[in-house]
């Protein structure tokens, strides 16, 4: 029992370690913010610059808990069919992939503060990174994360004799609509430089309205700033 302990702190140690590493930890500090994200902007008195405070939306409930529940839900399964000795197998190529939506990018997926002003140029919080204003060419909408929004074909059962249509996937549909709703809180503002073919992140774990407006307010100061 205490080596068992031992060994579980470890791993849990491990976990730990290498969530803060690669900024896992967002997900799970994330989870209670709205489902829509947000900004306040704050201009300045003599109207040299302007704040623009950025919350995220959180990551998807509905993703995180069907899909999790399908995963869940299979592996139980093969373990009541008396085939558990496949579980860990299955557990190793599943698991990254249910949570590869929800972890990519999710290092950006955190409050923002972006200052822009006349003296100190571009600057955010996230990266700690400052552009000047006249080396921008503009703020970029990304989305971080890409689900096929093609419709889910029928599947066919081809025999010798005839063609049997099975119908559409269930799983294909849960999982493709599951992943959109994730995929709709997944864009990011980058910032676009004249002299570099490469773009730097501003901030992320954006809803689609929010990124539009941040990225119109955000162009319309740096042209009136620069």
């Amino acid at each position: 029992m205490g080596q068992s302990l031992i060994l579980l702190i470890i791993f849990l140690a491990a976990i730990y370690f290498v969530a803060q590493k690669f900024g896992w930890d967002n997900l799970l500090r994330t989870l209670l913010n709205p489902a829509q994200a947000h900004f306040v902007r704050r201009d300045m008195p003599d109207e040299s610059g302007v704040t623009f405070a950025v919350t995220p939306a959180r990551s998807s409930w509905t993703y995180l808990l069907v899909m999790g529940g399908i995963l869940i839900g299979a592996l139980w399964l093969l373990s009541v069919l008396g085939a558990g000795f496949l579980v860990p197998l299955l557990a190793i190529i599943t698991v990254p992939l249910y949570l590869y939506p929800v972890l990519k990018k999710v290092a950006w997926r955190k409050s923002a503060t972006i200052n822009l002003s006349t003296s100190g140029g571009l600057s955010t919080d996230l990266t700690g990174k400052v552009w000047s204003l006249v080396e921008i060419t503009e703020i970029v909408i990304e989305r971080s994360l890409s689900v096929n929004d093609e419709p889910v074909e029928a599947q066919v059962l081809y025999t010798p004799t005839q063609n049997i249509y099975m119908g559409k996937a269930t799983e294909t549909l849960i999982g493709r609509a599951a992943g959109q709703r994730q995929a709709a809180r997944s864009y990011m503002l980058r910032v676009k430089l004249r002299a570099l073919p490469k773009t730097d992140i501003l901030c992320g774990g954006l809803t689609l309205d929010c990124a539009r407006q941040l990225r119109n307010d955000l162009n319309a100061a740096i042209k009136a700033l620069a």
